[in-house]
């Protein structure tokens, strides 16, 4: 990954650091990086600021002293002295960081002797420099000697060695403030999970003893965390549960990896419930196990509810009339014993199936028409007539509204019927009617033969 100078070196601390290296030695300083962008600058002489560089056409120059130093640099040499083409001497030494090349010192804007007038001369006029200001400029240039640049680029090298390891230390240093950053963020964001979650969880070592509880096991159990440190969770079990759960567990996480089950409850309070417990290994890094983790849930008003539920259906099984629920495509979705001994049918076999299985073409017309009304918002009160080849003709009373969802819009999602076979009441008012008429026949015959 290529990293940028400016990102890890304290550039500050450079550019202090070269302008004392500049008043002691003389020789100007430059960090570059490898976009050419000047980060630090100490030293420069007037005759490249206010001429070299503020000419185009010596300045093309100096870019090109700047381009191929650092070309050079980059192919692998230690450092790399050139003679410019406005005729002073710069040095380029490379910066790398763990082992990636950043930027490029430099130093340079001197002479390795007396300058040749004529050549500046000469110069000033080819790029209209003002040449009394020029060659003063020109007389402030310091020369050095091989040697004493020499002892300058080895100060320099050693110096850019030391900027790449510090700058090496600072990429380290940010890795690491960073993994810092994340593992603080996902031990955050595990801390919101450990507290929001609905389920209670307990942890505990290899000898079922509490080592952590969450805010929710808390209120499930009536127990603080601080409470139950060391201690087993048995303290919160049912008497009659704690041998036969232990057991039951250490046999499921040996055979399954896990044990699931249902487990009663007896709270800090006294009062009794119901949970859903899950309890799975807990491991270190090497796989080695721990400890155990305990998930669980509280069932206990689903527990009562279903409870209540069994009795209620319980309770409609005895009564002497056909009650039944449909969804909105007029499935069966429930029905109580009797229901299901006339379709001759278990309740898992009539979920999902509508009349079509029970009754002729022309009831389940009559029935459907029926429910469309009553999915419709209306309550109705009808004779069903149905007739088979084996019981004949039975006439049914049947009462059929909608059910409602608790909602603000209290939109119907099903139907609940309660049919009451009146075949044999409707046979009697047959009867009764037929005999009414045979009696007032009777009355009018005896009438006129009186008459006669």
């Amino acid at each position: 990954m290529q990293h940028k100078f400016i990102d890890i070196v304290e550039i500050d601390v450079l550019r202090a650091l070269f302008d004392k290296f500049t008043k002691a030695t003389g020789a100007a300083t430059a960090i570059l990086d490898l976009e050419g962008n000047v980060l630090v600058a100490t030293g420069w002489q007037d005759i490249c600021t206010q001429f070299h560089r503020a000419n185009p056409d010596t300045a093309c120059r100096c870019l090109e002293s700047d381009t191929r130093l650092a070309g050079q640099l980059a192919s692998g040499q230690k450092y790399n002295a050139y003679s410019c083409r406005n005729g002073l001497v710069d040095v380029a030494v490379p910066i790398v960081v763990a082992g990636s090349h950043v930027g490029n010192l430099f130093t340079g804007q001197f002479l390795f002797s007396s300058p040749d007038e004529e050549y500046f001369k000469r110069q000033a006029a080819e790029f209209g420099f003002d040449e009394a200001a020029y060659l003063s400029a020109l007389s402030r240039v310091p020369i050095f000697s091989k040697q004493e640049v020499q002892k300058i680029i080895d100060f320099l090298s050693e110096l850019a060695a030391t900027i790449g390891e510090m700058g090496a230390t600072k990429l380290r240093l940010n890795a690491e403030l960073i993994e810092r950053k994340r593992a603080e963020e996902a031990l955050r964001k595990q801390a919101l999970v450990w507290e929001q979650m609905s389920e209670g969880v307990v942890v505990l070592d290899n000898d079922s003893l509490i080592l952590d509880m969450n805010s929710a096991a808390e209120k499930m159990y009536g127990y603080s965390t601080d409470e139950m440190l060391g201690k087993r969770p048995s303290i919160w079990l049912k008497e009659d549960f704690v041998g036969k759960t232990a057991g039951e567990i250490s046999e499921g996480i040996r055979r399954d990896g896990h044990w699931f089950g249902e487990v009663y409850i007896v709270r800090k309070d006294g009062s009794l419930g119901v949970t859903e417990v899950n309890v799975v290994p807990l491991c270190d890094e090497n796989g080695n196990r721990i400890g155990r983790v305990s998930v669980n849930r509280d069932i206990t008003e689903r527990q009562q509810r279903i409870a209540e539920m069994q009795r209620f259906r319980k309770a409609l099984d005895e009564v002497p009339a056909y009650i039944y629920m449909k969804d909105p495509q007029s499935r069966y979705i429930y029905a109580n014993r009797l229901t299901l001994e006339l379709f001759g049918c278990s309740g898992e076999e009539l979920v999902g199936r509508d009349d079509t299985h029970f009754f002729p073409p022309d009831t389940v017309k009559q029935l459907r028409e029926v429910d469309l009304r009553v999915f419709a918002g209306e309550q109705t009160f009808e004779e069903i007539d149905v007739y088979n080849a084996e019981s004949g003709r039975r006439v049914y009373l049947e009462v059929k509204t909608p059910i409602y969802r608790e909602t603000e819009q209290r939109t119907i999602w099903g139907l609940l019927g309660i049919s009451t076979d009146i075949t044999e009441r409707k046979n009697l008012e047959n009867k009764l009617l037929q005999a009414q008429k045979m009696e007032t026949v009777g009355q009018l015959t005896g009438g006129v033969a009186h008459d006669f």
